[in-house]
């Protein structure tokens, strides 16, 4: 099947005009997520820097979960 874009008459111009509505599409949701990635970051450093000993216990939570997860994961393995 050849491409879109390689097609002739009025198939290959909407092919064409598919082809750049689609890239149109997808510059712009890769410009909302870095928008978003950037804002959430924003929003966690913030946070961070306003609440150390929070951060600090959730950090602990966090590491303490993924220890006991990996834990049962390699005594499942044992069994």
């Amino acid at each position: 099947m050849e491409p879109m874009s390689e097609k002739k008459g009025s198939l290959g111009r909407a092919g064409n005009a598919m082809d750049e509505f689609i890239g149109d599409v997808r510059e712009q949701a890769r410009g909302i997520r870095t928008q978003y990635l950037e804002k959430g970051w924003a929003q966690t450093r913030d946070y961070a820097r306003e609440n150390p000993g929070k951060t600090i216990l959730i950090a602990a939570g966090v590491g303490t979960g993924v220890g006991l997860l990996i834990g049962a994961l390699m005594a499942r393995r044992r069994s």
